[in-house]
């Protein structure tokens, strides 16, 4: 979602259009039966809205309905902002054939509703300058109504009504508008930040009456909420509670009205909430976020999550707006996570160490074992019967083996030790470097290996040369009996992804196997039938999962196997993974 901030300069140019002169006030008349229809209007808007959740879609559709219901207007749009444009997202009444359309914000009265952040009021479109009017009477509209919908960043867009009669538009009119634009700024925000926090939209200047039908409108609003909103003035006296407050915290609103907001705060968070509210305090209209331990009535202490707004210059408002939630269960996961992310840290780095050592301390003692086994095989071999002989090539061979092993094994630990830092790549070269060091393996088996196109991406270029000299090694020594091995290394790039792909005509295997070939020291076949370890794909998993990636393979028993690496372009480094 894009934000149009607003300018000083907007600001003090643009101004509210209010009805031509002499036409009588709608305010008045507004009254009995018209107002219990408005209320009950926007109760209704407010239901559908819950309703709706974070179907962003289903809430504008709910609101231009309900606005073009409360204003008589003929037609109702949300407009949101995309760039340099405004974009109808939602429309209601002869507006509908118009969904999608894009109109430049700095030509268009809401592009300026948007930059200035005021709401616009337009009695006559013939006559109001700033109306575009070959397009007002192309729409059918001779009077307008604009509301900006602002949240935590900035303003998203704008809510707009209007009629093809001249002054169609009183203030109760834009009263309940604004009332409306706020409603739908807080359900995207909340949708698109999955209900993380609603922005509480502040009333612009009004008479005494208006402000006293704000406030029940927005009671009515906040009744049946799970969060809890409150006014704090600049003393941070609670000036006003919602009623969700006895639910999330235990108090009755009118035992916390009047009381310092810094006794509900934790005293371990007093300091960090001190500078949040001096911060909201001294920045007029800034949404300031903030997550803080509060004390329950019952003495237990919540996690609340929230924004504070500033409207101390608000008339209406006079105080610091917040909305805020229980999180208490979301943060005690979160510490939970951040815990056990700490110990595999610890965990890892103490395998990583154990490893190391093992590998050094494993592989001096058979370097003896073979070397001793040399030197009695030198010089007092005659001296052994078949038998000791026999005993002599298995002990070195095992020897061998494990010398091997551990090799391997180190390998696989040090694709985090050792990794070095992304750059970029040519996957190109290095595949050409792989194939060259497999020479003699190629010539030895017959075999041929094509590379195809290979893209470029940001990786760690020693990982990515071990990866290609793992799975080509592999095709070139899985083949069938009496057939060359041929092998065929291809790759694509695009929506930020990189394919390569290592394709081969040989044995295969049955793909009910596939995890298991990814597996350290798994292996498919007996050690006499193929050598190796069993750890080279185990290998390229740890490769591809540390750059971001996967590694996946489709094999037929007999056909050939196809290896698939799926790489991020541009990847994040992944050091601590195991």
């Amino acid at each position: 979602m894009k934000f149009a901030a607003r300018t000083g300069a907007d600001a003090r140019t643009a101004e509210r259009m209010t009805p031509a002169s002499g036409a009588p006030p709608r305010d008045g008349a507004d009254t009995g039966g018209p107002l219990r229809d408005r209320l009950a209007a926007i109760i209704e808007a407010q239901k559908a809205i819950s309703a709706a959740g974070r179907d962003v879609d289903a809430v504008m559709r709910t609101i231009v309905e309900q606005a073009r219901k409360l204003t008589g207007a003929a037609a109702a749009v949300v407009e949101l902002v995309e760039g340099e444009e405004m974009v109808y997202r939602g429309v209601d009444g002869t507006a509908a054939p118009h969904l999608g359309l894009r109109l430049r914000i700095d030509s268009s009265m809401s592009g300026l509703c948007v930059r200035t952040g005021e709401v616009l009021r337009s009695a006559d479109c013939e006559s109001d300058a700033r109306v575009d009017r070959e397009a007002s009477r192309r729409f059918g509209a001779r009077s307008l109504v604009v509301v900006p919908m602002s949240v935590r960043e900035g303003v998203l867009g704008a809510l707009k009504v209007y009629s093809p009669e001249p002054d169609a538009f009183g203030d109760a009119d834009v009263q309940s508008l604004e009332l409306v634009a706020s409603v739908l700024s807080s359900s995207i925000d909340a949708a698109l930040r999955f209900r993380e926090a609603e922005s509480l939209s502040a009333e612009r200047a009004r008479t005494e009456r208006a402000l006293r039908e704000s406030e029940e409108r927005f009671r009515s609003l906040t009744e049946n909420s799970h969060d809890v909103s409150a006014i704090i003035a600049a003393d941070g006296v609670i000036r006003y509670a919602s009623p969700s407050m006895e639910r999330v915290l235990g108090y009755r609103p009118e035992h916390v009205v009047g009381r310092s907001v810094f006794e509900l705060v934790h005293a371990e968070d007093q300091p960090a909430f001190g500078g949040l509210f001096e911060s909201a305090r001294e920045r007029p209209e800034a949404t300031i976020p903030y997550e803080i331990r509060f004390r329950h009535g019952d003495g237990s202490h919540r996690w609340m999550e929230g924004i504070a707004r500033n409207l101390l210059d608000n008339t209406a408002v006079r105080g610091i707006v917040t909305n805020s939630r229980d999180v208490t269960d979301r943060v005690a996961v979160r510490q939970r996570l951040e815990t056990y992310a700490r110990e595999l840290e610890r965990s890892n780095r103490e395998l990583q160490d154990f490893a190391d050592v093992a590998g050094h301390d494993l592989q001096e003692p058979l370097r003896k074992i073979q070397a001793f086994g040399d030197r009695l095989k030198a010089r007092h071999a005659d001296a052994l019967e078949a038998t000791g002989k026999d005993y002599l090539e298995r002990m070195q061979n095992a020897a061998g083996r494990m010398q091997v092993l551990i090799r391997d094994l180190l390998a696989y630990s040090r694709v985090t030790s050792g990794a070095q830092p992304f750059a970029p790549v040519d996957l190109q070269r290095v595949a050409a470097d792989v194939v060259q060091d497999l020479e003699t393996q190629i010539e030895r088996t017959g075999g041929r290996v094509e590379v195809g196109a290979l893209p470029e991406i940001d990786a760690d270029a020693m990982q990515l040369r071990q990866l290609l000299q793992n799975l080509i090694s592999n095709a070139l020594k899985f083949h069938r009996e009496g057939v060359p091995p041929e092998v065929r290394v291809s790759g694509t790039a695009g929506g930020g992804w990189a394919e390569l792909r290592v394709a081969d005509h040989g044995i295969g295997f049955e793909e009910q196997y596939l995890d298991r070939i990814f597996t350290p020291f798994e292996r498919l076949h007996g050690r006499s039938a193929y050598e190796g370890t069993g750890i080279g794909l185990a290998i390229c998993r740890k490769i591809a999962h540390r750059h971001g990636g996967e590694i996946t393979a489709r094999s037929t028993p007999g056909e050939g196997t196809t290896f698939l690496v799926t790489l991020p372009i541009h990847p994040v480094p992944k050091e601590g993974l195991p």
